[in-house]
């Protein structure tokens, strides 16, 4: 297998134009991120120069768990090898040649945050996830910054309505995401115990409140795997319209992505990324 060139530029372009981060930070071209492992806190700064190069900052970095984070594993040789027999896809997919396919520290931070997410714009859902870990009130000060952590289930599953109000989502959402970290805090194998992508899919549809496009995208964030389309993701449809000259509908974008087959979540995760690169300006690092 061929071994595709790890693009930090691509991984930190693309954060750079968060307009509210929460889990890192950008400075100078390096990427900061706080970890908690076990009871433990660390700083990690991350930057490239010609090599990929992680750095203690505070405390001792479970250094696989950051490159884990930043998925320095991914290889694409056959789906690249796939988009280029198709022109328009290509035309998506070549500027983002090397993107890595990053990944949440844990499935309990992608399903927290990816409710957040739920029916509301990247921007205020940003916003929200900010005021979720400063609540939580768990970061390592470094150099006047604070990096923040997510706050861990035991300490959300104590949480009320009224303390969550300040992320503006809806009171359905903030009583699932209290659920969830109650299940979490009450049981560490909750929904660890699956047998394949399909199957943890299938336990996340089966919760109230959680369908498809959050399942997927939920899978897709803890893994770094795309089984799924978010077909109904209104972002991946505006973006398949813009790039494939379709109209805007779910139906249009199963469409198009259906005809790259077992490709098709990794086409729509490209295609999105594209989108976040040409929409979106640079606001942070």
């Amino acid at each position: 297998m061929s071994s595709i060139p790890y693009s930090f530029d691509l991984f930190y372009q693309i954060h750079a134009r968060y307009p509210h981060p929460s889990l890192f930070h950008l400075s100078n071209g390096a990427y900061y991120r706080a970890i908690r492992y076990h009871d433990d806190f660390s700083l990690a700064k991350v930057t490239y120069n010609n090599k990929l190069q992680i750095e203690s900052l505070v405390g001792d970095v479970p250094i696989n768990t950051v490159a884990d984070i930043l998925a320095t594993d991914t290889n694409l040789p056959d789906f690249y090898a796939m988009a280029r027999q198709n022109e328009a896809l290509w035309a998506v997919v070549e500027p983002l040649y090397g993107l890595p396919l990053y990944r949440s520290q844990s499935l309990y931070e992608a399903l927290i945050f990816v409710i957040i997410e739920q029916h509301i714009s990247w921007k205020n859902a940003q916003k929200a996830q900010r005021v979720l870990v400063e609540w939580g009130n768990n970061f390592i000060e470094h150099d006047g910054v604070k990096h923040y952590v997510m706050p861990r289930p035991e300490q959300l599953a104590s949480a009320t309505i009224d303390e969550l109000k300040p992320l503006k989502i809806t009171f359905k959402r903030m009583e699932l995401i209290i659920s969830l970290a109650r299940r979490f805090a009450d049981d560490t194998d909750f929904l660890q115990d699956y047998e394949s992508t399909d199957d943890l899919y299938q336990q996340l549809v089966a919760i109230k409140g959680i369908g498809h496009w959050t399942a997927s995208v939920v899978v897709s964030r803890a893994l770094s795997v795309y089984p799924f389309v978010p077909h109904n993701d209104v972002a991946l449809q505006a973006a398949v319209a813009r790039y494939f000259d379709v109209e805007k509908s779910a139906a249009a974008t199963k469409a198009i992505l259906s005809q790259y087959d077992d490709y098709a979540g990794l086409a729509a995760h490209f295609i999105l990324m594209k989108w976040v690169l040409d929409q979106y300006p640079i606001v942070n690092g």
